[in-house]
C-alpha cells in the first residue's frame, strides 16, 4: 500500500491519526503528511505522524517524529 493509500485508508476506516513508517528511510512518512496537505485535510480529519522503522543488526526499532518541520 503506498503512503498515499494509507493515508485515504485511514479517513475511509475512521482514523484521526496514522503513523506512517518506511525501513530505514522517513521519505513514507513525508509522502503520506505531504499528501494530507495537499488534499486539503485538516488535522480534524486525519493526523499523519511520520516515522522510521530502522534496523540495526539484529533490532529493529519504530522512531516516530515529534515535530516533522525540521525534516521538511
Amino acid at each position: 500500500m503506498s503512503p498515499e493509500q494509507m493515508v485515504e485508508w485511514a479517513i475511509a476506516y475512521g482514523f484521526t491519526a496514522i503513523a506512517v513508517t518506511d525501513h530505514n528511510t522517513i521519505y513514507g512518512g513525508l509522502r503520506a503528511k505531504e499528501y494530507a496537505s495537499q488534499k486539503g485535510y485538516s488535522e480534524s480529519t486525519i493526523v499523519v505522524i511520520p516515522g522510521v522503522e530502522y534496523t540495526y543488526g539484529p533490532t529493529t526499532s519504530v522512531i516516530l517524529m515529534a515535530d516533522v518541520a525540521e525534516y521538511t
